[in-house]
């Protein structure tokens, strides 16, 4: 489709923009449909087998690349009149892009396959920007999942953690659950190698063992869980220079997920 010929929605009685409206306050949890924002993730969530209902753009910015995907994908696009979009946006941030989706079903911890890579499990990470870029570590290093304990959460598919992500969250299974339940789960399945700044052994090591483990890695502030921390098989660090006191969480999930990967 060229972008002379999509159509552009210059008034605000048209449907779709109450609804863009009602669906992008900050208040709003996703039910059955949910709001998208950004070119990447609404990409990803194209790619990833979502249902979108229909894609909108800035008409100041027709991203060229969205519109062949969509186009591809059978996925209605339109643009939106620029002062239009900024009357919708009014306050606060204003994306180019925007789409409203068909909200994907909840993944379970047996939706992650072991075979496949190691599952990172968070254990009281809070910090929705560190969540998102493990989640794109993960989903980049082949990890087969990430485990999502206490993260104080409502969903998976919270729009800071869409955005944060960049649309991964559709692509790899992300779990909420409780910490006592991902225990259980583990059990018999993998080897928990717990991250903290006395393990008694490296992420070098780690990387070289050859069976499927369960990364753990606690917030910057306290830590591993006493639970989760009695229960890991396994302690290991990250090797640093002598005065470095920590690494950010997401940073030290890289590291250890590039340790564990065959990319390197």
């Amino acid at each position: 489709m060229a972008p002379d010929e999509i159509v552009t929605i210059t008034q605000r009685s048209d449907p779709a923009i109450q609804r863009i409206a009602d669906i992008s306050k900050p208040r709003f949890k996703p039910g059955s449909v949910m709001f998208l924002e950004d070119e990447l993730p609404v990409a990803e969530a194209i790619r990833a087998g979502v249902r979108l209902v229909e894609v909108y753009a800035d008409a100041s910015h027709v991203p060229e690349d969205l519109v062949r995907l969509c186009a591809s994908y059978g996925v209605p696009f339109r643009l939106i009149a620029s002062p239009l979009m900024a009357s919708v946006f009014k306050s606060g941030r204003r994306p180019e892009v925007v789409a409203v989706a068909s909200t994907p079903p909840p993944a379970h911890l047996e939706d992650i396959d072991l075979g496949s890579g190691d599952v990172v499990v968070l254990d009281g990470v809070r910090i929705v920007g560190n969540i998102g870029a493990i989640v794109r570590s993960a989903f980049a290093l082949g990890a087969a999942g990430v485990v999502l304990c206490d993260s104080q959460l409502d969903t998976v598919m919270d729009r800071r953690l869409v955005r944060a992500s960049r649309g991964y969250v559709f692509s790899l299974p992300v779990v909420l659950a409780e910490a006592d339940e991902v225990l259980r789960w583990a059990r018999g399945r993998c080897r928990l190698v717990g991250l903290a700044a006395d393990g008694r052994t490296t992420v070098g090591q780690v990387g070289r063992l050859d069976e499927p483990l369960g990364l753990v890695f606690g917030s910057e502030l306290r830590g591993m869980s006493p639970g989760v921390g009695a229960a890991v098989d396994l302690t290991a660090t990250i090797p640093m220079v002598e005065g470095a006191e920590s690494l950010n969480v997401s940073v030290a999930a890289g590291i250890a997920l590039f340790a564990r990967s065959r990319l390197g």
